[in-house]
């Protein structure tokens, strides 16, 4: 009668918060370790209240605390808590969440309590090492969260530094992932006197601590796909081995199964520690099985769909359309600008969508809150330019009003190397008619030039520039080809070979029957053969539409 079950494993396990007895999902009734009630300082909201003590793991928990984490938004409420003490936390609208934002200033109170803490056996470090510990269990991100936070009038960066000198261990390797995790301009000097770079930070971190799940995580971010990174004991990884290596010390890593699953395409699968399986697909349920509000994976697992209507099967038994998985990665994450995007693309042109907050949204609307969340969201301002025609203007939240040219300006601002972009701003042209771009003059043949040299293998820029130049004139590419109307269009067709509408362009410089077009393949046709094969080519759609 006098014991509850342990209140961390009446939510979400898997995620990491709990002794780790039970795999029980939220709301379950488990079966895990006694708690007793005292009173000592609550591990998540730092107040010493009455509290409800896991005898196995030692985390205490207030009962404002348990109550909010038992409700649909407890996540959030434990993020809050974790992140930004209460103490700290910036006003509304700030910005603040830079780690490395706010700087101590030369003889301030906290200045001075930075120099008293380089003692490793000084009261703050006592404290910090202590939660340490006590967190074992916990997230490893979050750990390292509330303990750097947790040094009062410090920031982030200074924080981790501080720890680096004074710790060892796990306190060391988590300062070590503080230090890599902010925005550094240059290289660190740490306490032996050498100078790392974030992929060495994290390099020092996993050498330190090699059972650190997040650092590996970390360290992947600083590599592409096709390199590799030579860890301190000799291990030359990938970064989907690297993933691997962090799922295989900790199997409830939400963010690895998502960043793994980034690395597989289409029916590529790799072979976890554990023996399972996975493909694209299947990480980023994994993902979600391990934190059910995880809005990347949610967006990507999306983003692996066909179509807006497409459906996949969560582990938890839901079945959801790629849209319904847009709505909930918005659902937890309300300035997520590529999920306004992509929900935008996904829905027809009189097709509404609604938000999990109620709002009903069609796609220009979600275009436009897209822009709002990232003002220089290059696919945004492009999609909302497809979707203003003629004169019609968008009104952006900024107040601005902007017409189909200058979304255009705006993604290329964003994004100067953007051949859509800069395809689709020509097309709002004259033939006289100029834009500037970066203090150039630039008109409609300059600027599908300018595309082709982004992209020279962008079919639609073949043909737009083939309209532009007549059936007379000729043009000079970037690489220094000398280009007719013809030649321009054969390279469309090379590009898309089976695209009936850049083979009639090429019926149309082609003057009598006898005349010939030599293709890349090297078939050589006739007007008449050019002609027989677009019958064949849309006869083949249709039937296929037809299935």
């Amino acid at each position: 009668e006098d014991t509850q079950i342990c209140p961390k494993l009446l939510y979400q396990v898997p995620w990491g918060v709990g002794c780790g007895k039970s795999s029980v999902r939220v709301m379950a009734s488990p079966l895990g370790s006694p708690a007793v009630e005292g009173t000592d300082l609550c591990a998540f909201c730092q107040k010493t209240v009455s509290i409800l003590f896991c005898v196995d793991c030692q985390l205490g928990t207030c009962s404002i605390c348990d109550t909010e984490r038992r409700r649909a938004q407890g996540r959030r409420h434990l993020e809050q808590h974790t992140r930004i003490p209460f103490n700290k936390r910036p006003p509304a609208g700030t910005a603040g969440a830079n780690p490395s934002s706010n700087p101590l200033s030369p003889g301030s109170l906290a200045q001075q309590q930075l120099i008293s803490t380089l003692d490793p056996s000084g009261p703050l470090v006592g404290r910090i090492i202590e939660e340490l510990n006590r967190f074992k269990r916990y997230p490893a991100t979050r750990c390292a969260d509330l303990v750097l936070d947790g040094c009062e009038g410090l920031t982030y960066l200074q924080a981790s530094r501080m720890l680096e000198r004074v710790g060892e261990g796990r306190v060391r390797a988590v300062a070590l992932f503080g230090m890599g995790r902010c925005e550094l301009t240059e290289p660190l000097e740490i306490r032996d006197g050498r100078k790392l770079g974030v992929q060495d930070l994290y390099r020092e971190a996993i050498h330190v601590d090699p059972t650190y799940p997040f650092s590996y995580n970390n360290i992947s971010t600083t590599i592409s796909d096709t390199e590799t990174v030579t860890l301190l004991d000799g291990r030359t990884l990938t970064q989907r081995q690297l993933y691997i290596v962090a799922l295989g010390i900790d199997r409830n890593y939400a963010f690895a199964y998502s960043n793994l699953g980034l690395c597989l395409n289409g029916t590529e699968t790799v072979t976890l520690e554990d023996g399972r399986v996975l493909d694209e697909r299947a990480a980023f349920l994994e993902a979600i099985r391990c934190d059910p509000e995880h809005s990347v994976a949610l967006y990507n697992l999306a983003n692996s769909l066909a179509s807006g209507h497409a459906t996949v099967t969560l582990l938890d038994g839901r079945v959801l359309t790629q849209q319904q998985l847009y709505v909930e990665a918005l659902r937890y994450n309300k300035d997520y600008a590529n999920a306004f995007n992509n929900l935008g693309t996904s829905l027809s042109a009189d097709e509404t969508v609604t938000l999990a907050d109620g709002r009903v949204m069609g796609a220009v609307q979600l275009y436009i809150e897209a822009i709002r969340c990232n003002n220089n969201h290059s696919n945004a301002y492009y999609n909302l330019g497809l979707n203003t025609r003629g004169g019609g203007t968008a009104k952006l939240h900024d107040g601005r009003e902007l017409n189909r040219r200058q979304l255009y300006l705006e993604a290329l601002r964003c994004k100067p190397d953007d051949a859509m972009s800069l395809v689709n701003l020509a097309d709002t042209l004259g033939a006289t008619e100029m834009v500037t771009i970066d203090e150039w003059p630039m008109g409609k043949r300059q600027l599908l030039i300018e595309a082709l040299r982004h992209d020279p293998d962008y079919a639609n820029a073949y043909c737009a520039l083939g309209n532009a130049i007549g059936s007379t004139g000729k043009v000079e590419l970037s690489d220094g080809r000398i280009m007719t109307r013809l030649k321009l269009y054969v390279e469309a067709v090379r590009v898309e070979p089976d695209e009936p509408i850049f083979l009639r362009n090429i019926i149309t410089c082609l003057s009598g029957s006898d005349s010939t077009v030599t293709l890349h393949d090297g078939s050589v046709l006739t007007r008449a053969a050019v002609q027989a094969r677009v019958d064949h080519l849309v006869s083949q759609a249709a039937a296929n539409a037809t299935r």
